[in-house]
């Protein structure tokens, strides 16, 4: 059953990132603003916040406009940094997106290495990027379990996966492992867990 599971989470890799490398720039440009307003809208920041977002990738989620909003907010801004041959993923707190990132693991932009590390149990709320999800707030990510170690660290933390609605499946099939979220925000929808904010 284990491996049947498995079997199924990499397919479905697969099969999103096929289709992520075939959106449609300006679709995601316009569906990311739409997401972007409802996290604005439904989450409380404050200049009082530690918010850790993800830096996209292409296809995914675009987050630069959460991260100003953040820091327009004067609220903490950290992002993921993540090194080769490490298992860990750390956040570091950044001030200036253009002045503290660099291009880092698979391209994505990184924290400098300068930039101050942030202890998981000081942030408020955590943005999640994956492949795909599905009702019961699970995800299926890229296959590094980054993310769901991280998470077991943040256990103060509220979580939101920021994903396109085509990006549903009926089940990702969770691991013992999986961290299931909060709230997922997508284009069309939002799906929280009952007594969420």
């Amino acid at each position: 059953m284990i491996d049947d599971d498995r079997d199924h989470r990499q397919a479905v890799r697969e099969r999103m990132r096929a289709r992520r490398a075939a959106l449609d720039v300006e679709w995601v440009a316009r569906a990311s603003h739409v997401i972007s307003e409802q996290v604005q809208q439904s989450m409380p920041i404050s200049h009082e916040s530690a918010v850790c977002i993800y830096m996209s990738l292409p296809g995914e989620v675009q987050t630069s406009e959460l991260a100003r909003f953040v820091l327009d907010s004067r609220a903490r801004l950290a992002v993921p940094r993540v090194v080769r041959g490490v298992s860990g993923m750390t956040v570091h707190e950044v001030s200036d997106l253009e002045r503290d990132l660099e291009p880092g693991v698979w391209g994505i932009p990184t924290p400098r290495a300068e930039c101050p590390e942030m202890p998981p149990f000081e942030i408020d709320l955590v943005l999640v990027p994956g492949l795909a999800f599905d009702a019961s707030l699970h995800r299926i990510g890229n296959g590094g379990g980054y993310y769901d170690r991280f998470l077991a660290a943040a256990t103060d933390a509220s979580t939101v996966g920021l994903f396109f609605s085509h990006q549903q499946v009926d089940t990702c099939h969770p691991q013992a492992w999986d961290v299931s979220l909060d709230r997922i925000v997508n284009e069309l929808s939002v799906l929280e867990r009952p007594g969420q904010l």
